[in-house]
């Protein structure tokens, strides 16, 4: 009984999380293709796909300690068999998300 209800709990689970999406996601999502776009030949774009933002932990603003600043990340393609890792930080104001700071990472096993 306990091992049929299981994948239905974390199926429940799973959705409702997906459904809480960040409100600086959209804007992540932008700013990855942006970013990569410049990273590489932007004759490449139509080779690029991307997976949804997904939030990671918060960081400290380092320029005040006692605010945090929220990071998404998003992993990038360039077909055929590139991977990029961006992360974006963004500052939560009152009116919008405004971000203050990016990374990106070329995925290579040297």
């Amino acid at each position: 009984m306990i091992r049929m209800l299981l994948p239905c709990l974390l199926a429940s689970v799973c959705s409702a999380a997906a459904a809480a999406e960040h409100r600086c996601a959209a804007d992540a999502a932008q700013q990855a293709r942006k970013l990569l776009a410049f990273h590489v030949d932007e004759q490449d774009q139509d080779r690029m796909g991307f997976e949804p933002p997904r939030q990671m932990p918060s960081l400290k603003n380092p320029a005040n300690p006692s605010q945090k600043l929220d990071v998404l990340e998003v992993i990038g393609y360039l077909r055929p068999h590139g991977e990029y890792r961006m992360r974006f930080s963004y500052a939560l104001l009152p009116r919008g998300c405004v971000m203050v700071g990016q990374e990106i990472l070329g995925m290579a096993s040297l």
